[in-house]
């Protein structure tokens, strides 16, 4: 559950990382976030400031209507493919500069430490990742 809304959370100047999530807000059928142009707009914004922008699941459809993913690349679930093309398919994680993509619910703990390792460091992710028996 947030702990703002989304009016809240857009009168936020910056922020150190935006996480878009995957499941039904992202789904392009349903589209809730990417039909948002403030999202989209914030999105833009984080991205050309060179700060982090993530996205799990289907939610990168929401950073390729936002057009963040021009030029970069990343992955995201196989159902949403032929919404987001050009996605890699082999990686669970994908890291390209200040973008952050990965495949779904089961990559999430990757997606976890590479978050961490961005926003603070490699040594932080390997502490994180011992301490829960991490062994990807």
């Amino acid at each position: 559950m947030a702990d703002v809304d989304l009016d809240a959370a857009l009168s936020t100047s910056s922020y150190d990382a935006i996480i878009v999530p995957g499941g039904p807000p992202a789904v392009p059928s349903i589209g809730t976030l990417k039909k948002d142009k403030r999202v989209l707009e914030l999105l833009q914004q984080q991205m050309s400031a060179g700060r982090v922008v993530s996205a799990i699941c289907a939610a990168p459809s929401v950073l390729h209507e936002a057009g963040v993913l021009e030029g970069k690349k990343y992955t995201a679930h196989f159902s949403v493919e032929s919404v987001v093309p050009k996605l890699d398919k082999s990686s669970a994680v994908v890291v390209d500069g200040n973008l952050i993509t990965s495949q779904g619910a089961g990559t999430g703990t990757q997606f976890g430490l590479a978050l961490v390792e961005k926003l603070k460091d490699k040594a932080t992710a390997d502490e994180i990742a011992a301490s829960i028996c991490w062994k990807g």
